[in-house]
């Protein structure tokens, strides 16, 4: 008898499933099912995470984030990326990796975090109207400071 052995090839499926949800005003969960294993050709590795605050136009205008995986990957893997902005839509899309390379990207997902608390209000000023009422006057904070 002859055994042959190939070498991997890279996944020629994106992962399925991939879903987001808020957490709070910086955080967003990912969850993220492998692609069917017939189309995995090898050990999964890693998923690499594509988001952007924008509309998604082009990879160069995204942030990666690579996310380590047990071996062997059957099960969807789910993590939380913080540190974002409040208050700001985001588009994630994923590629599996194996030691030969990576997917295509997955479908493109989309998410909002929560608000936060605003910045001060700017320009407070104060008047007194009569002996027993005062008005209180003041601008709003900037749009990109209101957090909501």
């Amino acid at each position: 008898s002859i055994l042959v052995v190939t070498g991997e090839t890279a996944p020629t499926a994106a992962p399925t499933n991939v879903t987001l949800l808020t957490v709070d005003n910086e955080t967003i969960q990912v969850t993220i099912c492998p692609p069917n294993p017939i189309h995995q050709n090898g050990l999964l590795t890693s998923y690499d995470v594509f988001y952007s605050g924008t509309p998604f136009n082009s990879l160069t205008q995204n942030v990666s984030v690579a996310i380590d995986l047990p071996f062997p990957t059957v099960e969807c893997s789910v993590f939380n990326l913080t540190g974002l902005e409040e208050y700001n839509n985001y588009t994630f899309a994923v590629k599996a990796v194996n030691s030969a390379g990576a997917s295509e990207l997955s479908q493109s997902v989309a998410a909002q975090t929560f608000q936060a608390v605003s910045t001060r209000p700017l320009n407070l000023r104060g008047e007194i109207i009569t002996s027993t009422s005062f008005c209180v006057a003041f601008n709003p904070p900037t749009n990109i400071t209101q957090n909501g």
